[in-house]
């Protein structure tokens, strides 16, 4: 029986070391070869990723006990600055008996800068980010905050809107976001703004860049794949206008 366990434990750990190298390879030899063609001068760092504290601070999704962070990527593209890393947000509970994990967010996360400067907090957040709350419970309570409708009944349905100024809320929610927010209202994507800063988080339930456990590693094979989805949420960015660089 101690022999049996042994195996598995060597295969286990075989299995751990045989995947983090492939990953290395992949992110080295692949990721950031086709990141630096589409978008010339990049900073990436596929160990590294945003600081919890800047994502936490933006309350825009629950604080859980467990972060992670990594892909990190700086680039212009068309001219918009941006800053893109994937984010793992979990609760772990732990029992005499049994381990619960909640995850809070998994997926894709860009910061760029509106054209607008807005005054105070605006969050515009898809309903099925079950784990978004800005507003806060009881003594915690964030009383800045107000929770508005806007005219539109399907846009309520499908958005609940926090703000800390009604008149910055409406201005910014015209009628043409309105109608871009519902096209991608089947897409878990949330929005933050603060001042000078707009959070785009899309809850993809999967990590961006990740190579196929078996199969050679070659460029060829992943460059489409890898440029499809880096540009696809991009595109979340052109919902609200965003500052280009001249």
């Amino acid at each position: 029986m101690f022999g049996l366990f042994f195996l598995i434990f060597i295969i286990v750990i075989g299995v751990s070391i045989y995947t983090h190298q492939r990953k290395k390879a992949f992110k080295r030899d692949v990721v950031y070869p086709v990141l630096k063609e589409i978008f010339g001068e990049v900073e990436y760092g596929h160990t590294q990723g945003f600081q919890r504290d800047r994502i936490y601070q933006t309350k825009l999704v629950s604080s859980g006990n467990t972060y992670r962070s990594e892909d990190y990527l700086k680039a212009t593209y068309e001219g918009v600055s941006f800053e893109f890393s994937d984010v793992l947000i979990q609760n772990v509970t732990k029992t005499k008996d049994s381990t619960v994990t909640t995850t809070y967010f998994r997926g894709q996360w860009i910061i760029v800068k509106p054209k607008r400067k807005i005054d105070g907090r605006l969050y515009v957040i898809d309903r099925n980010f079950a784990h978004s709350n800005p507003k806060g419970f009881l003594f915690g309570k964030d009383h800045s905050l107000e929770k508005i409708e806007l005219e539109s009944i399907a846009f309520n349905k499908e958005f609940r809107i926090y703000t800390e100024s009604g008149h910055e809320a409406f201005y910014m929610l015209n009628p043409t976001k309105l109608l871009k927010l519902l096209e991608i209202s089947d897409k878990n994507v949330s929005f933050y703004f603060d001042n000078d800063e707009l959070h785009i988080a899309i809850y993809s339930n999967k990590d961006m860049f990740e190579p196929k456990f078996f199969g050679e590693i070659k460029k060829e094979n992943y460059q489409e794949e890898i440029k499809s989805s880096i540009l696809k949420v991009l595109e979340y960015a052109k919902v609200f206008e965003v500052e280009r660089e001249l």
